[in-house]
């Protein structure tokens, strides 16, 4: 139990409540404060753990509680698709299954035409 250690302070404010340990804050890189553990990062399936001092953590509480909930879509792009690499002339650039693709198209054709020839 966090209690049970003299290292542990815990701490109330008009924003945040919680049990602190000394440490680094991971939000304004200050060593040796009072910070609260607000949870796990979680990123590309690993995980650390996220502290930081009673000032940040009440920033970020501030920062949570004045954001409208999102309605809609979560995240907006700007700009073009696109969906084939181009070159600087904006044409598309010629990659391999476009290479093959046109062989064999060739290819077709140059033995439809000889069967014709050879009927004809």
């Amino acid at each position: 139990m966090p209690g049970d250690s003299p290292c542990h302070v815990y701490v109330e404010t008009d924003l945040v409540a919680g049990w602190t340990e000394k440490g680094r804050c991971l939000m304004c890189d200050r060593s040796g404060v009072d910070v609260l553990w607000l949870g796990p990062v979680i990123n590309l399936g690993r995980a650390k753990p996220f502290h930081a001092c009673i000032r940040c953590t009440e920033r970020l509480t501030l920062w949570v509680r004045d954001v409208d909930p999102p309605r809609g879509p979560t995240h907006h792009v700007r700009g073009f698709l696109r969906l084939i690499p181009t070159t600087s002339t904006g044409m598309a650039a010629p990659s391999a299954s476009t290479a093959i693709t046109m062989i064999c198209v060739a290819a077709l054709a140059a033995s439809v035409a000889s069967v014709w020839w050879a009927f004809a």
